[in-house]
């Protein structure tokens, strides 16, 4: 130790002289290599910050991507909710087709009323948009007396509208454009939620546009309203 203390005197003329060296030192091995370092923090930290941004311009630009299909238990899956024989299923939109005149609105009123009187009961919707709300009121007055169902059972569980009383369109044609009249959608999903409604008839769906119904592409617009209120409101809707 005596010997290196003293060692710098026999290299450098003076004190001076061993921190010019010193300094040259630092600046050609030590600097050279901080900078670089800071170099290669700041190319790293551009590199992911170019990487996230490709990947949000990615999520924008996807709007369809493919979600892979995971495997589970069958006895996991859960069932269909089945409200009523079969053809009334939560979350989902069915139909009763038939020509004029052939009691489609006869067999509406029946099904309504086997559901609302069902044990445990659901809550159901019936919205006739083509008669007024007396000739609505005789039949499912005369569909419960036939059948048997307690006026209570309908009192409790029973939503009755007519569409000469309030509209129920969703779409509209406007020139060459279709509208969603979003204002009747969101009502009508807000009031069965608020209601507790299982099941929502809507009868007959061709009252509830006003496009061209030969034209697919415009029926089905108005098909996914149905679809959307079936959804949100996680009711059957007809």
């Amino acid at each position: 130790m005596s010997r290196s203390r003293g060692a710098w005197k026999e290299r450098y003329s003076s004190e001076a002289a061993l921190i010019a060296d010193a300094e040259r030192c630092w600046n050609k091995f030590v600097l050279p290599k901080k900078a670089e370092r800071e170099a290669n923090a700041r190319a790293a930290e551009a590199f992911v910050e170019n990487a996230r941004e490709k990947r949000k311009e990615q999520k924008r630009s996807n709007a369809i991507t493919a979600t892979p299909f995971v495997f589970q238990d069958p006895s996991t899956l859960p069932r269909r909710d089945n409200l009523y024989g079969g053809h009334f299923i939560r979350r989902y939109v069915s139909s009763t087709v038939g020509g004029g005149g052939g009691g489609k609105s006869s067999i509406e009123v029946a099904d309504m009323l086997g559901m609302v009187s069902a044990n445990p009961p659901l809550r159901g919707w019936y919205f006739n948009l083509e008669d007024p709300i007396d000739e609505i009121k005789r039949r499912v007055t005369a569909a419960a007396m036939h059948h048997g169902v307690d006026p209570e059972v309908l009192n409790a569980n029973l939503f009755v509208d007519s569409g000469r009383d309030q509209s129920l369109v969703v779409v509209t044609q406007q020139g060459r454009e279709t509208k969603i009249v979003e204002p009747v959608v969101k009502a009508l999903i807000a009031e069965m939620k608020y209601k507790g409604i299982d099941v929502l008839i809507v009868d007959p769906f061709v009252s509830t546009h006003e496009v061209e119904e030969n034209d697919n592409n415009k029926i089905q617009q108005v098909a996914n309203q149905f679809t959307r209120v079936a959804n949100e409101a996680n009711a059957s809707v007809e």
